[in-house]
């Protein structure tokens, strides 16, 4: 795209300088409406790559913007996947820690209740998700 709208920027400047080489067509002896119809087709090629200069400006953006927008997408996912594992990853670091003095640690079932609650917690994150639509 980038290559296309260099060579028709290129094109609209030759065609733009070369408007004073079109009014040299009447020191031909040529017939006025023959002048004019060259005028009025060296305007016709000008405005026709003014306008493909335009658009490939707008596609350029539109394909910026697509590419942003997937970019956006990718990151509220990763954004949704940090608040689950966040709380998760407290309570693991927490217990990754040598205390002894938890009383989770001395309980039979304590590893259980951990386990127990970081799914609780994985739980009321993905409901809080949902009633907000994330």
């Amino acid at each position: 795209m980038y290559r296309l709208k260099r060579k028709s920027g290129l094109n609209s400047r030759v065609l733009t300088i070369s408007t004073d080489a079109i009014d040299k067509f009447k020191l031909l002896n040529l017939q006025d409406s023959e002048v004019v119809d060259l005028k009025d087709k060296h305007k016709d090629v000008v405005a026709d790559f003014d306008h493909l200069n335009i658009q490939i400006t707008n596609l350029i953006s539109m394909f910026l913007a697509l590419s942003d927008q997937k970019a956006n997408q990718v990151m509220k996912v990763l954004a949704i996947y940090s608040v689950y594992f966040l709380p998760i990853t407290f309570i693991a670091g927490l217990y990754g820690m040598n205390f002894d003095n938890m009383p989770e640690l001395h309980t039979k079932h304590g590893y259980f209740y951990t386990l127990g609650v970081m799914g609780l917690i994985v739980i009321i994150t993905f409901i809080y998700a949902r009633r907000k639509q994330w």
